[in-house]
């Protein structure tokens, strides 16, 4: 399955260092589990702290995690 970004095993920080400063990056987290909008929710939120730096708290966030 798919994971959100920095659970899985790619190494992203070097794959989008590679990349130029403008591109656009998108995120898939299919979580059947989950309304979309929890879904969509959880995967913003993640990808916005793994790209500053930061470990996602949220309860939300960690349940769309592991789904």
């Amino acid at each position: 399955g798919r994971l959100l970004p920095g659970e899985g095993q790619l190494p992203l920080a070097t794959l989008l260092a590679a990349l130029p400063g403008d591109v656009e990056i998108s995120v898939e987290v299919p979580c059947a589990g989950l309304p979309a909008e929890q879904r969509l929710q959880a995967a913003a939120q993640v990808t916005h702290a793994w790209l500053h730096g930061r470990r996602p708290v949220s309860p939300a966030v960690q349940v769309a995690g592991h789904c």
